[in-house]
């Protein structure tokens, strides 16, 4: 199915402002396919990462088969959900948590890990893509990174970048994003100055979106501090994606919708980690230390300071400690 706004557009030139705009967790649950393909078809999504070990990985397959959504692999060692639960393709025992499913946080899933199982699972995962007909054009990664040498490794074996400077090699974008956790009642506004404030190079956008479904809201069981990621997160992302008046401003800048597909974007690959830090770098003192007085800010009741707190930079990257 051609593009009618973003894809369908001349390569741009070296010179243009290019900008990536990405979708996470397709294949997770309907509710995320149906946003991903709503907004890949009628919004500005160029692409989605896929989480193959995921119930609706087949469902998302057939949608990025049928629409030609590109798609890189979201590399899925954890799974943080209380009553939606997937366990590994290749049955690795330390990435199994007591339930069966896998491990709920990044630091379990470390604590617990076995790289040689790790690449094995990501190696299976990539391989179900592949037989579904939707071969990964490059790795990222869900929630965290289990080790360096993990993507290395699986990037390694079949030849494709990583999205992030976790590893090399890796894609390298001007700046790195990321829009799912502003307020709802801002996002747009706030996607609107950060058009605005684009300037000529590769930039990158990780979006969340999906549907408001009641399979959606369901995901975090009675888990408040997911409550956000199984809906307004998400719901809000497909929205503002899909808003025309984001659609006119893009337009207005002549700013390019690309993808990992595009040769532009494709060629930006360097042999060793570089330019902004991911948009979530784990190991980032710095970010972890906004983020911790972030969440007691909420807590507090004091949520009109709580994005202050944060401070997420608008244009640039992370420093080494998360800090600009």
């Amino acid at each position: 199915m051609a593009r009618s706004f973003s894809e369908a557009a001349p390569a741009a030139p070296a010179t243009a402002i290019r900008l990536v705009v990405q979708g996470d967790d397709f294949g997770m649950c309907h509710a995320v396919n149906v946003g991903i393909a709503r907004a890949f078809r009628e919004g500005i999504l160029t692409q989605a990462a896929v989480m193959a070990p995921c119930p609706w990985f087949f469902e998302a397959a057939r949608l990025a088969r049928h629409d030609g959504i590109p798609v890189g692999m979201h590399c899925t060692l954890t799974c943080e959900w209380q009553t939606l639960r997937w366990a590994p393709l290749s049955g690795a025992a330390s990435l199994v948590s007591a339930d069966g499913g896998l491990h709920r946080s990044v630091e379990a899933m470390r604590a617990a890990l076995d790289p040689d199982e790790a690449v094995a699972e990501l190696v299976a995962q990539a391989e179900r893509m592949q037989r579904a007909g939707v071969a990964p054009l490059y790795f990222d990664a869900h929630m965290g990174s289990p080790s360096a040498d993990v993507f290395l490794r699986v990037c390694a074996h079949f030849g494709r970048p990583f999205l992030y400077r976790w590893g090399a090699p890796c894609l390298v974008f001007d700046t790195l994003e990321v829009m799912s956790e502003r307020p709802a009642e801002h996002k747009r506004d706030w996607l609107l100055g950060y058009l605005d404030a684009l300037q000529p190079g590769c930039h990158f956008l990780q979006t969340h979106p999906a549907t408001g479904a009641e399979e959606l809201r369901a995901l975090a069981g009675d888990e408040r501090s997911l409550a956000g990621w199984a809906g307004m997160h998400r719901v809000g992302d497909l929205e503002v994606l899909c808003d025309p008046l984001v659609r006119e401003r893009i337009r207005a800048h002549g700013i390019a919708l690309v993808s990992v597909r595009d040769p532009s974007v494709a060629g930006r690959v360097s042999a060793r980690p570089a330019g902004p830090e991911p948009p979530y770098a784990s190991g980032s003192v710095g970010l972890r230390a906004r983020l911790e007085r972030w969440s007691g800010a909420l807590r507090g009741g004091r949520g009109a300071k709580a994005w202050d707190m944060l401070r997420l930079p608008r244009r640039g990257g992370w420093g080494e400690d998360g800090d600009r």
